[in-house]
């Protein structure tokens, strides 16, 4: 199992999975936007989403889990 990260702060403007979710290597998970630029959030290997750590709206940190990815 494996976290992926807010590599900014920033807000979650989009979620494209839930819990259950197969996604591969490169799909786009979550899209935050920082400094009024949007910031894809990519899957960093196959696997499924274990967790969803965010809603839409979120302000998350950096360094904040998104997600958690199972393979």
């Amino acid at each position: 199992e494996g976290g992926l990260i807010a590599p900014m702060p920033g807000k979650v403007i989009d979620v494209k999975v839930k819990k259950g979710s197969k996604v591969k290597a490169g799909d786009t998970l979550v899209i935050i936007e920082a400094m009024k630029m949007e910031h894809a959030i990519k899957a960093t290997e196959t696997g499924k989403i274990a967790k969803v750590m965010i809603k839409l709206n979120d302000q998350v940190d950096n360094g904040a889990t998104l997600l958690v990815l199972e393979k």
